[in-house]
């Protein structure tokens, strides 16, 4: 995990500021756990694009190890869930653990999916947001899928590998299909 990237509605009134202080109790909260959490921030509009919060975990990752990391993942999306289901989630709309962040460049995307190729482990297939960032699509998902020996599923796939362009940074996400169709579909 590298990253959380948020979203909350912008209509009919954008709540930036609250929905930046939804995710930043929910850190304060685990930070008491652990306290290496302190000094992550929460990111309103990576690359300029309201409706969004990053979480960049990059700077804690070489520090933790990988178990204690994956503790994190748990209690941050149980701690949201939870806090949703209590009504003290207001304005954040869905959650997407980042198991990459990356400069936006499609060498580098291609590497860390080469980090995260093992997450997929079945059919699969790429979904990609560009938000209007000029990128060649088609020779991105092709170099993103290349580390991935597992059969591509269009239609029915058992993995979604989500790849979201933030400007000048990518998130990359591998999520079970059914995870996709519960929770980021609306």
């Amino acid at each position: 995990m590298e990253g959380i990237l948020a979203s909350y509605e912008l209509v009919p009134r954008e709540r930036s500021f609250e929905a930046k202080m939804e995710i930043q109790n929910i850190i304060y909260e685990l930070a008491e756990k652990y306290p290496f959490l302190k000094n992550v921030e929460a990111h309103l509009c990576p690359g300029g694009f309201k409706g969004l919060i990053l979480v960049d975990l990059r700077g804690i990752k070489n520090s933790v190890n990988t178990s204690v990391l994956e503790e994190v993942k748990s209690d941050f999306i149980s701690t949201f869930y939870t806090r949703q289901r209590d009504g003290k989630i207001r304005y954040i709309t869905r959650i997407l653990i980042l198991d990459a962040l990356v400069p936006t460049d499609i060498e580098e995307i291609r590497k860390a999916m080469e980090r995260i190729k093992e997450k997929v482990k079945g059919r699969w297939r790429i979904t990609l947001k560009t938000r209007g960032f000029p990128v060649d699509r088609m020779e991105l998902i092709k170099k993103a899928a290349e580390p991935i020996s597992q059969p591509v599923d269009l239609k029915n796939p058992e993995y979604v590998v989500i790849i979201n362009i933030l400007g000048d940074v990518t998130g990359i996400s591998v999520v079970k299909a059914e995870e996709v169709s519960k929770r980021w579909r609306r």
